[in-house]
């Protein structure tokens, strides 16, 4: 792999019919009836775990999306012919999942043309890479499927019990799973496929980012953000994140958690697990975020762009306007590749 590193997965299935779907796992995750009633809503709550309140972090309020300079240009477009969702990059090749055509698309970065599509089952959306295979998730049929690089195929798969793989992370040996039906994380090997161990999290995880010994996972379903530690398995601590934290990467000794339902994006110190930010950012549905050239880019679904937050004043200072609906956002050398869902396509971004 190129660089593992440089990897997001799963979304809260923003507009439409995705997010109708979601919304019906919430409400059962949050307390409706069936067995996606967690049990670890109440006892992350209840516990005397280290808190941390958005509430107490500084605030940066934006006035409207013309006050930020626009920036940036398009490069290319690569048309992709449905729906793409999931992006990664390895083995000098922009791999991209299409969870309504039950497909992965192999795209060279060089050549901006697709190389290989891979059939791949069920709801493909969350997708990682580790030295020696692609990994992806099927968010309707519970399973996890490996593809070989060198084949361009699936050449195996297992069952994530609780269905509804979110989000995959690659740690170390081992391959972390987070599941919407479970609520937590399916903890597999990764040459075995066979899962050893599970943590509890939260009401629907979603996008986990890696730092350190501690993994982090905002969970869409509640307002918080869970620290896991790696070696243990156990939450270490919850910290406050907006109304439906969902996706985190690390970023300037902090981690950044975007809030899919307010046009929010919360920073936390990674050393103390506290809230230390909140900052305001144009329009609702944030979605996938990526650090490149000193600040954070961060995707506004509503606005249709890309806009940068300083970390040394916490606040947007730039736009990048998008030709459609940004979902994942993934930096690769000095540019950046987004998922452009209504479009059915990615795009390459000059910041």
């Amino acid at each position: 792999m190129s660089d593992p590193g440089r990897r997001h997965s799963w979304r809260p299935l923003p507009p439409r019919r995705c997010l109708l779907l979601l919304t019906a796992l919430v409400v059962a995750a949050c307390g409706g009836s069936g067995s996606l009633q967690p049990s670890v809503g109440a006892s992350v709550r209840e516990s005397s775990l280290p808190t941390a309140t958005a509430a107490s972090a500084t605030t940066t309020a934006n006035p409207t999306t013309t006050a930020y300079p626009s920036r940036g240009s398009i490069v290319v477009e690569v048309a992709l012919g449905s729906k793409a969702e999931g992006l990664v990059y390895a083995f000098g090749s922009l791999w991209v999942t299409h969870p309504d055509a039950g497909r992965v698309s192999r795209v060279d970065p060089a050549t901006r043309q697709v190389v290989a599509t891979i059939p791949v089952p069920g709801m493909p959306i969350p997708i990682a890479a580790s030295t020696d295979a692609v990994w992806v998730g099927s968010y309707s049929s519970g399973k996890l499927s490996r593809i070989d690089p060198t084949t361009n195929k699936v050449v195996a798969t297992a069952d994530v019990l609780g269905g509804s793989p979110a989000s995959i992370n690659v740690v170390g040996d081992e391959l972390w799973v987070a599941s919407h039906g479970f609520n937590g994380a399916r903890i597999f090997g990764l040459e075995s496929m066979k899962s050893s161990d599970s943590v509890e999290i939260g009401p629907a995880p979603g996008f986990a980012v890696v730092d350190g010994s501690t993994i982090w996972y905002p969970c869409y379903g509640s307002t918080t953000i869970a620290r896991v530690d790696i070696v243990s398995h156990k939450i270490t601590a919850t910290v406050a994140g907006g109304t439906s934290p969902v996706y985190a990467v690390a970023f300037a000794g902090s981690i950044w958690v975007a809030d899919h339902s307010q046009g929010r994006v919360t920073r936390i110190d990674s050393n103390t697990g506290r809230g230390v930010a909140s900052i305001d950012v144009p329009g609702s549905m944030l979605y996938g975020m990526a650090p490149l050239g000193g600040v954070l880019w961060v995707a506004s679904t509503y606005q249709r762009a890309l806009f940068a937050i300083d970390p040394a004043t916490n606040s947007v200072i730039a736009r990048i306007d998008l030709p459609g609906t940004p979902y994942q956002v993934l930096a690769v050398d000095d540019k950046l590749w987004v998922a452009l869902a209504d479009k059915g396509s990615v795009a390459l971004v000059a910041p």
